[in-house]
């Protein structure tokens, strides 16, 4: 990815072709869209952004809406357990609402990333609908 491929890079804001990281202040949390598909460079990049956005916000929740999410490469679902996890928690995260994919692929690469002594930590909770994770992350608002 270069320069040129994001959109919207400001603390609270962060926008390529492939994912949207936004804080929503209605909502007291942040949203990371996935929009398209993305290398696995790029999903290393949008968790460190998300977690970032989050951080300066000064909330402790986002919602991952990983409905276009195509799943990850082993390498990727190894980083988030051996590092983001942890990561995420040091930095602020506490609540997180996944809008999980339909298909099975998406499913499975979310259910290998929730197994890591820091991801227990978080509280993390699967929905089908942006609408109801939005729901459910008001309350930590």
């Amino acid at each position: 990815m270069n320069q040129d491929s994001i959109l919207v890079n400001t603390p609270l804001h962060w926008e390529t072709p492939f994912m949207r990281v936004q804080f929503r202040p209605e909502l007291g949390s942040v949203d990371e869209i996935w929009l398209d598909y993305a290398e696995d460079f790029e999903i290393y990049l949008l968790q460190i952004k998300v977690v970032e956005i989050v951080f300066n916000s000064g909330c402790h929740s986002y919602i991952a809406d990983m409905t276009h999410f195509k799943g990850a490469a082993p390498s990727v679902i190894e980083w988030m357990n051996n590092f983001w996890w942890e990561f995420a928690y040091n930095c602020g995260v506490r609540n997180l609402g996944m809008v999980v994919p339909p298909d099975i692929f998406g499913e499975f690469s979310v259910e290998n990333v929730l197994y890591c002594e820091y991801a227990r930590k978080i509280n993390s909770q699967k929905f089908k609908s942006y609408e109801e994770a939005a729901e459910w992350i008001k309350q930590y608002k």
